[in-house]
């Protein structure tokens, strides 16, 4: 599993040099069966990589192999799936956003280091939007580990959005907007 680090360096170098007109090389094909590898490769988010790279699926069903082309990386963590979840679930106004919330940032900033508790991360805001951010980790709580009635929800849509934006300040708050930026895919012109 070394070695996994040391060649995809390897491999990314080579791949550079053909997108620079350094190589006598003029496409690279790579293929795979181990997923960390893949993702080893595929996680560059610079603009040069995005636009020279196509991905495929190869699959065999019944003795019959088959050949996919994606858009995009087809591969994805967990913590990818929250993100698409959590923009699904804003673009539907879903129930059911608070969890998805809620385990982002318990993901991104207690598990990874950046405040052991949620609770916590209260300090950062002052005035209106410290309540709004109590009533954040309440609401997300509430929606997460209990079933919502109807009955007292009477704007889930307004409230979602006053907790939609809580939310990004809190990654702005923290200096952490160009990761909610990338993960929302949202176009940040300074890295493009």
């Amino acid at each position: 599993s070394d070695v996994l680090f040391i060649v995809s360096t390897l491999i990314k170098g080579v791949y550079r040099q053909i997108l620079d007109n350094n190589s006598y090389l003029k496409q690279l094909v790579l293929l795979t069966h181990n997923i960390h590898f893949f993702m080893e490769l595929t996680k560059l988010s610079y603009k040069w990589f995005k636009d020279n790279t196509n991905y495929y699926l190869v699959r065999k069903n019944v003795g019959v192999s088959s050949i996919t082309y994606k858009d995009e990386n087809p591969i994805r963590s967990s913590y990818e799936n929250l993100w698409s979840e959590l923009q699904y679930f804003r673009d539907n106004n879903l129930a059911g956003i608070q969890n998805c919330m809620r385990r982002i940032l318990e993901n991104y900033f207690t598990h990874w280091g950046y405040a052991k508790d949620l609770d916590k991360l209260v300090d950062i805001f002052i005035g209106n939007e410290r309540l709004v951010y109590k009533s954040l980790v309440n609401w997300m709580h509430s929606g997460s580990h209990q079933i919502l009635d109807s009955f007292y929800v009477t704007d889930l849509e307004y409230e979602t959005e006053i907790y939609l934006d809580i939310f990004k300040r809190i990654f702005e708050e923290t200096t952490q907007i160009g990761h909610y930026n990338m993960m929302m895919k949202i176009e940040d012109a300074e890295f493009t």
